[in-house]
């Protein structure tokens, strides 16, 4: 699609540089709130790749979970 030749490397670079507007003010920041702040940034990397990596596993206990809820298997927890 000619539009999408377009727009993606458009908001590529929107993100690059909300990325770059990012990493100024946390430049700014002390030692200890910028390790803080990379840790933060390396789990939720870490947790999106875990997530993309196990899809398939998740539907399957999805689909198990449903089956025996439809048959009645399951209790609410009060939880």
């Amino acid at each position: 699609n000619q539009w999408e030749k377009i727009f993606v490397p458009i908001k590529k670079c929107i993100m690059i540089e909300q990325v770059k507007r990012a990493i100024q003010q946390i430049e700014k920041l002390p030692e200890s709130k910028q390790i803080e702040i990379a840790k933060l940034i390396q789990d939720e990397l870490s947790w999106d790749a875990t997530i993309l990596q196990s899809q398939d596993q998740l539907a399957s206990l999805a689909k198990e979970a449903l089956k025996e809820y439809k048959e009645g298997k399951t209790s609410d927890k009060s939880w």
